[in-house]
């Protein structure tokens, strides 16, 4: 080794000290070299300070693959429901959920069901929700003339998750569901799909935005489009999508912090708990579903008007209405039409308790049965009867027919007219129905509605020597019980209004005393 030092060493002492000039030409060549080191040092500080700096000039740094195809129908959205707020919306998240998916029903499964299921996924993973329905929906909620429109943008969305799942205790089957999204798009498993975003979606027609998120100004990348917002994060964060094979059965049955509007055949044991009576078992799914509605529903203007329209909201305190959802058209999955004879012991009850108490009445029938109607004006008599009001000017079936499966129908029409029956009896205190997606929307807007209705529906489930249940269909309250209890919280409503009113009248009195004393001074 020390050879071949020496060996070395010998022969590089002639290119350092033959004669002057080759003396002069190294000085110059490390004053060249110093000043190249300190030209790229300064040209990286200038690349650190203007990436830090001048964040509109970052390259995108996830394929996110977000494309602007027509701008026209994104920006008459973000027109009406732009709130002039440029801050980073999505600053706290780890991705965007875009939500679009659902399986072929009717406006209440849709809307209350599928998208509030994922809205929960959405919550539970920090996601921040994009909801964009389209004619890839359903084709019962979607209408050509009032949601159609030419394609707008083309986003390439994550599709890759983790599967949770568990084990039940009573089949000993295992059962998956979605769990946590892969974001990641060099994850192994990570897998991505071209969505298409069609029209200005069938969502804004019935809803304001769920969050501040607007796919022109934030998604885009500043460098891309002058409408963009230059403060926004959302370009970079990763668009996570749910498939429908994920979300139905897997999310829609065998989650188990989703909701659900009755027990199916489908659901596993460990989560329909069949030994609760329905009032339990509805009761956490409707607080967790409460708080998304509060968070993420707000009906537009003109629906929240219709709903008036239909039913007035009471202007006294102490007044309350009787909200009746009576579906006869296509109930299934053990689920059966219950009769109108089977509603009107409440309506007496109700009228009595109003009557005795001295408040004003009014019961709100909401049906999708033509016959339903006829038979409470032929068959009720007029102290009843007079007190029905109801939307006029519907569609509603003859026959078992779905009115949203109805042919040649208009569902724009059809989802309005939905909506603003579950608007319009959200207002009421007391409910009597059966079990439905309409009925759990109603309860998931007025959560007081879930000790003050009635479930026709509700089951007593005793065990049989086969240890199955045996499930005998026994109303959550009698009508008697039902009188009671609205007598009960009728009293409690004019208690409270009277002592509102008083506070309202001393306090009132102590501002003219106090202008009276101001008056005379001098």
């Amino acid at each position: 080794m020390v050879a071949v030092n020496t060996t070395t060493s010998a022969k590089r002492q002639p290119a350092t000290s033959s004669n002057g000039d080759s003396s002069s030409s190294s000085s110059k060549r490390t004053k060249l070299t110093r000043i190249g080191a300190g030209m790229a040092g300064f040209l990286g500080l200038y690349a650190l300070l203007n990436f830090c700096l001048f964040p509109k000039q970052r390259k995108l740094v996830v394929p996110s693959g977000v494309h602007l195809l027509n701008a026209t129908t994104l920006l008459d959205v973000d027109h009406h429901q732009n709130n002039g707020d440029d801050d980073d919306v999505c600053f706290a998240y780890d991705g965007i959920l875009l939500i679009s998916y659902a399986d072929e029903d009717g406006f209440a499964t849709v809307f209350f069901l599928y998208i509030l299921n994922q809205l929960l996924y959405a919550e539970k993973h920090n996601l921040l929700p994009w909801i964009h329905l389209d004619s890839q929906t359903s084709i019962h909620v979607y209408d050509e003339q009032e949601h159609g429109g030419e394609a707008v943008m083309q986003v390439t969305v994550l599709n890759g998750l983790e599967w949770d799942n568990y084990t039940d205790p009573h089949n000993g089957q295992t059962y998956e569901y979605p769990g946590t999204p892969i974001l990641n798009y060099k994850h192994p498993k990570s897998t991505s799909t071209d969505v298409t975003i069609e029209g200005t979606g069938i969502w804004n027609s019935y809803f304001d935005l769920p969050s501040r998120l607007h796919p022109l100004r934030h998604l885009l990348h500043p460098s891309t489009s002058s409408s963009s917002s230059s403060s926004s994060s959302c370009h970079i964060k990763p668009i996570f999508q749910l498939s429908l094979k994920q979300i139905e059965p897997s999310l829609m049955v065998f989650c188990p912090y989703c909701v659900r509007a009755w027990r199916r055949k489908s659901t596993p044991p460990v989560l329909a708990q069949w030994s609760l009576p329905y009032q339990q078992w509805f009761d956490p799914m409707r607080r967790r579903a409460h708080g998304i509605i509060r968070r993420h529903y707000r009906p537009t203007e003109q629906m929240t008007r219709l709903a008036h329209q239909a039913n007035p909201v009471v202007t006294a305190q102490e007044d309350a209405c009787l909200a009746l959802h009576i579906r006869h058209s296509d109930k299934a999955d053990r689920r059966m039409p219950i009769a109108l004879s089977e509603f009107r012991p409440y309506v007496e009850e109700y009228i009595n308790a109003a009557v005795f108490v001295g408040t004003t009445i009014a019961v709100y029938v909401a049906t999708d049965s033509n016959q339903v109607l006829r038979d409470i004006q032929t068959e009720w008599p007029v102290t009843l009867s007079s007190y029905v009001r109801f939307q006029n000017h519907v569609l509603r079936s003859d026959n078992t027919t779905a009115v949203f499966a109805m042919h040649n129908v208009q569902h724009h029409n059809t989802n309005t007219e939905v909506l603003v029956d579950i608007l319009a009896m959200a207002e009421c205190e007391f409910m009597v129905h059966g079990m439905s997606a309409v009925t759990e929307a109603v309860h998931y807007l007025n959560l007081k509605l879930h000790n003050q209705s009635v479930n026709l529906e509700e089951e007593e489930m005793t065990m049989a020597r086969s240890n199955k249940y045996i499930h005998k269909r026994k109303p959550t309250m009698t009508p008697n019980e039902f009188g009671t209890m609205v007598r009960k919280r009728l009293y409690e409503k004019r208690k409270a209004a009277k002592a509102q009113n008083e506070d309202a009248s001393v306090k009132q009195g102590g501002e003219q005393q106090d202008d009276n004393g101001e008056a005379q001074q001098p």
